[in-house]
C-alpha cells in the first residue's frame, strides 16, 4: 500500500498541473489586461477608458491577477511541501520494512545455513558411529577370545567430530530446528541433543577405560612373562646342576616337560625365522605347561616324597602366583569385553525386553538417523 501511495505522490497529478496552468494564464493575461480594459467600449458599463494615471491603471489592473497567481503558486508550494513530507514519511516506513525484511531474510538464511551444517556433520557422525561400532564389536570379540594379551580398541580419525558439533551455539541450533522442522521440533531437537551427548560421553569413557586397561594389561603381561622366565631359569638351573646336585628321574622329566610345553606355545607364535609374530597365549601356557607342572610336582611330593626335590617348592610358588595373576587378568578382560558389548548393543540394537525380546528403545544409530531424516526433509522443502 505504501509503495502505491509513494508512486502516486512522485507523479504530477491533475490538481498541481491545473494550479500551475491557471497561475501562468493569469500572469500572461495581466500583461494584456491594461490594453484590453482601457480600450473604449460600446457599452458604457464596460468602458474603462476614463482612467487615472497610466501607472496606476496598469498597476491597479495587473496587480490583482499577479497577486492571485502568487497565491495559487504559494498554495501549490505548500501543497508540494506537504506531499514531500508525506513522501519522506512513507519512504522511511518502507525503508524500515525493507530493513526488517532484509534482517529477517538474513536471520532465516543464517538459521538454514546452521541447519545445513548440522545436517552435514550429523551424516558424517552417523557414518563414523557405524564404523566405530564395528570396531567395538571386533574389540570385545577378540578381548573375549584372547583375554590375556594386549588388545587395542581402534578408532576412526574423525572420532572428535561429535565434540565439534556440540560446541555449536545450542540456542541457534534450537532456533534452526524450530524454524524449519514443521512438526514436533522440540522433540526432534531433544532427541538430537541427547543422542549426541550420549555418544560423545560413551566413546570418551570407552576410549579412556580401554586406554587405561591396555596400559595396565601391557604391564601385567610383561610382568607375567618375566615371572614365567624366572621359573624356567630356576628349572634350567636345577637341570644344569644335576652333576653336583642329582635329582630323581621323575623330577628331571617334570622339569624337561615344563620347559618343552612352555616353548611349544611360544613357538606357535613365531615365524620361520624365529621371530615372534604375536603375543604368546598365556592362558594356554597356564592351562598346559604350568598346570601340568603343579599337578605332577604335587603328586611326586605326596606319593614319592623321597624322589621330590625341595627346590621345586620355589618354582611351585612362582607358578601358582603366576596362574592366579593370569586368571585375574582374564576376568578383568572379560568384564571389559562385557561392558563394551553392552555399549555396542545400545548403539546398534537398542534395548530389548527380557521377556519377549521386543525392542523397548531404539538404538542410538536409529535415533540419529531419524533426526537426520527430519532435517533432510526440512531442507528439501
Amino acid at each position: 500500500m505504501e509503495e502505491k501511495e509513494i508512486q502516486k505522490l512522485t507523479v504530477w497529478n491533475w490538481f498541481s498541473i491545473l494550479c500551475i496552468f491557471v497561475a501562468v494564464i493569469l500572469v500572461i493575461f495581466s500583461f494584456f489586461a491594461p490594453s484590453y480594459l482601457v480600450d473604449p467600449a460600446k457599452d458604457i458599463r464596460y468602458d474603462f477608458s476614463q482612467t487615472g494615471q497610466i501607472g496606476d491603471t496598469i498597476g491597479g489592473i495587473m496587480n490583482p491577477f499577479i497577486a492571485l497567481a502568487g497565491v495559487i503558486i504559494t498554495f501549490l508550494a505548500f501543497w508540494i511541501q506537504f506531499k514531500a513530507n508525506r513522501l519522506q514519511y512513507l519512504q522511511n516506513v518502507k525503508n524500515r520494512k525493507d530493513d526488517e525484511e532484509l534482517r529477517r531474510a538474513e536471520a532465516d538464511k543464517y538459521l538454514k545455513d546452521n541447519l545445513r551444517l548440522v545436517h552435514f556433520d550429523l551424516k558424517e557422525i552417523i557414518r563414523d558411529v557405524k564404523t566405530n561400532s564395528g570396531l567395538l564389536k571386533k574389540y570385545y570379540e577378540i578381548e573375549r577370545s584372547k583375554p590375556v594379551q594386549t588388545n587395542i580398541l581402534r578408532r576412526t580419525p574423525n572420532s572428535g567430530n561429535i565434540d565439534k558439533i556440540l560446541k555449536m551455539n545450542r540456542l541457534a541450533v534450537f532456533n534452526s530446528f524450530q524454524k524449519f522442522i514443521s512438526h514436533d521440533s522440540g522433540t526432534v531437537f531433544g532427541r538430537y541433543q541427547n543422542s549426541m551427548e550420549y555418544v560423545s560421553s560413551m566413546f570418551k569413557n570407552l576410549y579412556s577405560v580401554q586406554d587405561n586397561h591396555g596400559s595396565k594389561r601391557y604391564k601385567e603381561v610383561k610382568k607375567i612373562n618375566s615371572v614365567c622366565k624366572n621359573a624356567l631359569d630356576l628349572a634350567s638351573e636345577i637341570l644344569d646342576n644335576t652333576t653336583s646336585q642329582p635329582v630323581s628321574v621323575e623330577v628331571k622329566n617334570l622339569l624337561d616337560k615344563l620347559i618343552v610345553e612352555y616353548y611349544e606355545v611360544i613357538d606357535e607364535h613365531k615365524d620361520k625365522k624365529g621371530n615372534l609374530t604375536s603375543q604368546p597365549d598365556l592362558i594356554k601356557i597356564s592351562e598346559n605347561a604350568l598346570f601340568n607342572f603343579l599337578k605332577t610336582s604335587r603328586e611326586i611330593k605326596e606319593k614319592s616324597p623321597n624322589k621330590y626335590d625341595n627346590r621345586l617348592s620355589k618354582i611351585e610358588n612362582i607358578i601358582s602366583k603366576t596362574r592366579k595373576q593370569i586368571w585375574v587378568v582374564k576376568q578383568d578382560s572379560l568384564s571389559i569385553a562385557k561392558d563394551v558389548e553392552d555399549q555396542y548393543e545400545l548403539l546398534v540394537n537398542g534395548i530389548r525386553n527380557d521377556e519377549d525380546g521386543s525392542k523397548s528403545q531404539k538404538s542410538i544409530i536409529e535415533l540419529l538417523e531419524s533426526v537426520e531424516k527430519e532435517i533432510r526433509i526440512a531442507l528439501d522443502e
